[in-house]
């Protein structure tokens, strides 16, 4: 897209297309200046069009800037629970990899426990009770061996 298609745009946002077309013909055949005047002047242009404006109808671009400061918050909330959706799943994939190995993520998923001896063997594959979850099963073997040593 060309720089006077853009200053256009730019330009038929706070007045007509024919008035801005104009007015960018007019500034395009200034061929003496570089790209930072021709910048510089449609923005002035720009200004000075939407002061024109809220001079004859105040009231109106209150209500537009209104409308475009809720859409503009409507837009930054998603934006932000979006981020705290991502941050939050992002920070426990990385806690739970970080923290479990994924042998013990797997057997986990499937209710299985292998026994580390005899690793490669049919015989090392031992299926968990499926009600008993894995922190009862550690409390349950911690306290049997607590009441273990209390006994001799």
């Amino acid at each position: 897209m060309r720089k006077a298609d853009v200053a256009e745009a730019l330009l038929s946002l706070v007045g007509s297309p024919e008035r801005a077309r104009s007015f960018v013909g007019d500034l395009m055949e200034e061929r003496g200046h570089g790209v930072l005047w021709f910048w510089r002047s449609v923005t002035r242009l720009w200004l000075a069009m939407l002061g024109r404006d809220v001079m004859t109808a105040p009231a109106t671009m209150a209500i537009g800037c209104t409308i475009a400061w809720f859409v503009y918050m409507l837009f930054s909330a998603v934006l932000a629970l979006i981020g705290y959706v991502v941050v939050t799943l992002a920070w426990g994939i990385a806690y739970v990899l970080n923290n479990h190995t994924g042998l013990e993520l797997l057997t986990d998923l499937m209710r299985v426990r292998f026994d580390r001896r005899r690793f490669l063997t049919w015989r090392s594959i031992r299926f968990k009770p499926w009600p008993c979850s894995r922190s009862l099963h550690f409390k349950s073997a911690a306290a049997a061996r607590g009441a273990g040593e209390g006994m001799r």
